[in-house]
């Protein structure tokens, strides 16, 4: 897992990297080797660099996750993969030491699209339920209270149920709050892993053409 695009083309196509390293590999050793990547970036750049590594007869998935800093330590990460069926099947053993749901999203680039479009969901999600608390407060509302209404209602979501950013809104769990918001997700990494939504939905407006054309 690596920051972003420009580290993961590095790896492996610098003069020192991957690619060049398995062309010093026989063809078995070669045939066996079987590239896992979860960094979280640009679905072509996963795409072009899986090409190149299959082009040598080696195997490349994407895997990126999903389950943030608690799901890792509690080895409950939801991996999305993107590969053929059989590097699918290949990857799920050494996955699902790391992860609870191993699922396989489709082709090259596939988990990571899946990654993408969840990632948009989640952060409309916090912002909106960070703004309705606080709203509600405003308005006389205790959190606890307006919480159980949302987590109730057709406003439920993870960014609510659990990931909460009231204090005293989920008295029984233990939201970023309960910690002093120390640690998790940065929304420096939300904006990294938003961008490529982002920019195919405003490529898409100005183009006149919807997502779904």
């Amino acid at each position: 897992m690596l920051p972003s695009s420009p580290h993961v083309r590095q790896v492996y196509t610098d003069a020192s990297g991957i690619l060049s390293a398995l062309q010093s590999l026989s063809e078995e050793e070669v045939a066996q080797t079987f590239c896992i990547d979860s960094t979280t970036l640009d679905v072509q750049v996963a795409r072009d660099v899986a090409k190149e590594v299959c082009n040598v007869r080696a195997t490349m998935i994407d895997a990126p996750v999903s389950g943030g800093v608690a799901g890792a330590k509690a080895g409950t990460l939801s991996f999305l993969v993107g590969g053929t069926n059989d590097a699918f099947h290949r990857a799920s053993p050494i996955l699902a030491h790391m992860g609870k749901k191993i699922i396989h999203c489709g082709p090259s680039g596939a988990g990571l699209a899946a990654k993408i479009c969840n990632n948009l969901v989640l952060g409309v999600q916090q912002i909106v339920v960070g703004e309705a608390m606080l709203l509600g407060q405003k308005l006389g509302l205790e959190p606890a209270i307006l919480a159980g209404v949302i987590n109730s209602s057709t406003g439920a979501c993870w960014a609510s149920s659990v990931n909460n950013p009231v204090a005293g809104a989920l008295p029984d769990k233990e939201p970023p709050c309960t910690r002093n918001y120390e640690g998790g997700f940065a929304t420096s990494l939300m904006l990294k892993v938003s961008k490529p939504a982002s920019g195919r939905l405003f490529a898409d407006m100005i183009s006149g053409h919807g997502t779904c054309d």
